[in-house]
């Protein structure tokens, strides 16, 4: 049995209404992908989310680097760069997503600013990061870099963004209210403040749900672990 299908059925018995940041990102990707955009996955690494949605009329996935083999295909492919330097014409995708990447951006404007290059007139994108003000995350950032990218590495299975160093220009609820999005070209939608429960482990799954339901229960979800952020195209 997968370890997510072993755990979701005690969160669901728990916590019924309970969504995990990737299904609440998922919904808004079905529904910007049903009328087959180009599409922009900025952080792609091997391009596995491109694989999973594959409605796109096209797709290409950016990263600075890539691990393992990545997938390609007619209407998918992939483009080693910078989000700070868009190898793309000006208004040439109609929804660009990024997932982890703004925590490791220390000038999330100018990136915001070519994203907003890169898309049409009222298009979309999709910012998935960390919360900072998390208290995983306060322990994590006064581990030393070395160290933390040691333990990460042997808890979880794949690479995830914290063994990079991170900045966290944009990554709080007060960061992204009191930011000027509109000199971006860009406008806030919405956002959506969420604390994912690590089904990795029984050890992480038990600590990483009573997090969750402690933080909850006193009223402090603006200490939940991830943030997504909703922006369109002025």
């Amino acid at each position: 049995m997968d370890k997510f299908d072993k755990y979701l059925p005690v969160i669901k018995k728990y916590e019924p209404a309970y969504k995990f940041s990737w299904q609440i990102s998922t919904e808004i990707i079905e529904k910007q992908l049903e009328n087959s955009p180009y599409w922009l996955d900025i952080g792609a690494r091997n391009n596995n989310r491109l694989r999973v949605h594959p409605q796109a009329k096209f797709a290409v996935g950016l990263d600075p680097e890539a691990e393992g083999e990545v997938y390609t295909d007619r209407t998918n492919t992939f483009c080693r760069g910078s989000v700070y330097e868009l190898p793309f014409k000006s208004g040439q995708f109609d929804f660009i997503t990024s997932r982890f990447v703004f925590e490791h951006l220390e000038h999330p404007r100018k990136a915001l600013q070519r994203i907003s290059e890169a898309l049409k007139p009222g298009s979309l994108a999709l910012i998935e990061t960390t919360n900072k003000n998390n208290p995983l995350i306060v322990i994590a950032r006064i581990i030393p870099f070395s160290i933390k990218k040691k333990i990460i590495k042997h808890l979880f299975k794949d690479n995830p963004s914290g063994t990079y160093k991170t900045f966290y220009a944009l990554n709080t609820p007060a960061a992204i209210k009191h930011f000027n999005f509109k000199d971006t070209g860009l406008k806030l939608e919405n956002y959506y403040i969420i604390n994912d429960i690590i089904c990795e482990s029984k050890i992480l799954f038990t600590f990483s749900f009573g997090l969750y339901k402690l933080l909850r229960r006193f009223g402090f979800e603006n200490l939940f672990g991830n943030l997504i952020i909703v922006l369109r195209k002025v």
